[in-house]
């Protein structure tokens, strides 16, 4: 057999492991489990496993959910498992094979026949990328093993039956029943009947059988009735994963028992309709929490209320680094977290994504409290990940303003913090709204400003440390507006990367820089490299490296003199993608920078992965050398182990003497800022590259 390919022994029995170690001795690549945890860990950290024996013995829940955790995961969907049951009952082979197993062999098996089976299987997998993910949302997991939550597997037959396929011990307990007492209500087939509140049958039946079509996780609050006839409320996300031979099954996770306030929820559902919630977290939506809150404010007239917005900083970067379902399952415990702390006092909604409302009596709402609410909320859910959110106050004292206005308000107030990891709050006040206004104007104008030609390039050279002269410019852009002058970039770049507009304005600066660059061949100039920065949303696009490859073949200009600046931040957000499009457009001759590297959350680890040709670090490295120590001996350090890979290095930001005469001692390869030079038109750039200054 084949020693290149991984391959995972997940057995919880230590003698099968044995057996099964003699049986594949001659491959290399073998790998251990012993337990469901251990295995979904091991998995995490090699998703290029290329095939799973999974051990299933008699009454054995733990394998079973090995099984159906790999399959639910996007990244091991399509892994080859080969389930090795103790039991011949044809049913349990039935079960077992419905939650995902490729293969299912009885054990023990003939060594011979399982090398045989495993070798045929490994022989007709695709040749391995290399390029998979390295996490997986290992959480639910986790979950599943608390003592409030539960996992169940139903089957929706063709005759729009429900069949239970699978149950863990924590789902029978919050069913109010033993592991035995469930498993006969299973076999019996009164297993729903009997622990679904009955008014609340009909909407678990249309939650299965609306994801037959969609497939998109469901949430909702669900009445469970114990066998004393008592009722719990209990959030339960369901989610479709698997076909068998035309049956849907679907995956149930229950999240967590809400508040004896949740049956108030019910109320509401019957009163105002399903519409009217958020189909996740089963809390107001954006327009009934509108609605609820006018109406509020208008039965108190005469009381001051305080509006709050919420939001999960960064949390694009939750779903891509452990999946949608961990992702859904924060949303879900936020809004439950609302629900139990406000419910009755105020209104709460999920307006959209992660962003969530209430609004509550001035007089009762306590910052303190809610911000060491908010980091137990964070903390609390159960990923290695440090979670944050960020907070919008206003305060409604004019009664003429809608409540929509008004989050408008919260919101800009919370723009003003967002990313900011010391001050995470801040109330909104009138200057946000001049700031607005004006941000709307740059908004209105932008198609118009684009078509215009009202953007212009300003050039900025970048200094040899070795040569005292300038080697290379980054190209900046600049807004000439009509009506509010000559605009830097902070004032329009962040609007534009809000709306995506920053990838029409990308293409636009390349453009013109092209131009310029051919402009300078044709006046027989020395060749002169221009770097350009490159949006994150243009970095998501298939077709970047056609559309450069494009253009330098419009302005007969080589790869190496466009050089293109991507930002650390491209990286958090999504590695695997800025990897891959680094990769693909330094084979075709493009130089990459990578941008501002220390001003946000820079990792050496960023080095390692991204394919760099330019390190350029940031201003804020260089702030602190004349008083820190440690500051300088960071920055020496970066230089350092650049060098050692053979990047470039490119310091900017510098502005004293102090720092040049630092760096030179560093071994820093170029600088750039305004010791040497600040950013420049077009004009003034040629005249100053005539007779460029030295600094030696």
């Amino acid at each position: 057999m084949t020693g290149t390919k991984k391959i995972l022994l997940a057995a919880p029995d230590a003698d099968s492991r044995s057996l099964l170690r003699n049986i594949f001795h001659d491959n290399t690549a073998l790998y251990e489990a012993g337990s469901s945890f251990s295995a979904l860990m091991f998995l995490q950290r090699n998703p290029d496993t290329a095939l799973v024996v999974l051990q299933i013995p008699l009454r054995s829940s733990d394998s079973l959910e090995t099984l159906i955790y790999i399959r639910l995961s996007p990244w091991l969907i399509n892994i080859p498992i080969v389930a090795l049951a103790a039991s011949e009952d044809e049913k349990s082979r039935l079960r077992i094979q419905k939650l995902g197993a490729t293969e299912i062999l009885p054990w023990p098996t003939p060594p011979e026949q399982l090398q045989q089976r495993i070798a045929s299987l490994l022989q007709a997998l695709p040749p391995q990328t290399g390029e998979l993910p390295g996490s997986l949302a290992h959480q639910m997991y986790t979950l599943s093993q608390s003592a409030s939550c539960g996992i169940c597997v139903y089957e929706l037959l063709p005759n729009h039956t429900i069949e239970t396929i699978f149950f863990n011990q924590a789902y029978a307990r919050l069913c109010g029943r033993t592991t035995a007492e469930y498993a006969a209500l299973v076999t019996n087939g009164t297993a729903l009947k009997r622990t679904i509140y009955t008014e609340d049958q009909p909407l678990f039946q249309k939650m299965i059988e609306s994801m037959t079509t969609s497939f998109q996780p469901v949430c909702k609050t669900i009445r469970l009735q114990g066998k004393d006839d008592s009722i719990r409320n209990i959030s339960l996300t369901a989610k479709a994963y698997a076909k068998f031979d035309g049956h849907i099954l679907f995956h149930t996770i229950s999240l967590n028992l809400s508040s004896p306030a949740s049956s108030a929820s019910s109320l509401s559902h019957r009163a105002l309709g399903d519409n009217a919630f958020d189909p996740l977290t089963d809390i107001y939506n954006r327009e009934t929490f509108s609605q609820e809150t006018t109406r509020m404010l208008n039965e108190h007239p005469g009381r001051e209320y305080m509006l709050v917005l919420w939001n999960i900083d960064r949390f694009k970067v939750v779903n891509d680094l452990f999946g949608t379902p961990v992702g859904d399952n924060i949303l879900v415990q936020t809004a439950a977290h609302l629900r139990d702390q406000l419910l009755g006092i105020g209104t709460f909604g999920r307006l959209e994504a992660d962003s969530f409302a209430f609004c509550l009596p001035a007089d009762l709402f306590d910052l303190d409290r809610m911000l060491k609410e908010q980091i137990r909320l964070c903390s609390g859910f159960g990923i290695q990940y440090n979670l944050m959110m960020h907070t919008g106050l206003y305060l409604t004292r004019d009664p003429h303003i809608g409540v929509s206005q008004m989050c408008d308000r919260a919101r800009m107030a919370l723009s003003t913090v967002k990313g900011n990891y010391i001050q995470r709050y801040a109330y909104y006040n009138e200057d946000m709204r001049q700031t607005m206004l004006t941000e709307q104007q740059i908004l209105n104008d932008m198609h118009r400003a684009l078509a215009e030609k009202e953007f212009v390039i300003f050039l900025q050279p970048i200094y040899s440390l070795n040569f005292d002269k300038p080697i290379s410019a980054e190209v900046l852009v600049r807004w000439q507006h009509p009506q509010l002058g000559l605009l830097p970039p902070s004032q329009f770049i962040p609007l534009f990367e809000r709306n995506r507009f920053i990838s029409e304005v990308d293409r636009y600066i390349w453009e013109l820089t092209c131009k310029y660059i051919a402009r300078r061949q044709q006046e027989q100039q020395a060749p002169l490299p221009f770097s350009v920065n490159v949006s994150r949303e243009n970095l998501a696009s298939p077709t970047l490296a056609d559309e450069l490859l494009a253009l330098i073949r419009k302005y007969q200009i080589k790869p190496f003199l466009l050089r293109l600046e991507i930002s650390e931040s491209a990286y958090i957000e999504n590695p695997i993608q800025l990897i891959r499009t680094a990769r693909h457009l330094q084979e075709v001759g493009f130089k990459i920078l990578l941008d501002d590297f220390g001003s946000g959350y820079s990792s050496l680890k960023m080095l390692k992965d991204i394919p760099l040709d330019i390190l350029k670090i940031d201003m804020n490295f260089l702030e602190d050398i004349e008083q820190s120590s440690r500051a300088a001996a960071i920055l020496l350090g970066v230089i350092q182990i650049a060098q050692r890979l053979n990047i470039v290095t490119i310091a900017e930001g510098v502005e004293t003497k102090f720092q040049l005469d630092f760096l030179r001692t560093t071994g820093c390869d170029n600088i750039q800022g305004y010791y040497y030079a600040k950013p420049m038109p077009v004009e003034k750039f040629d005249q100053f590259m005539v007779n460029p200054p030295r600094m030696l």
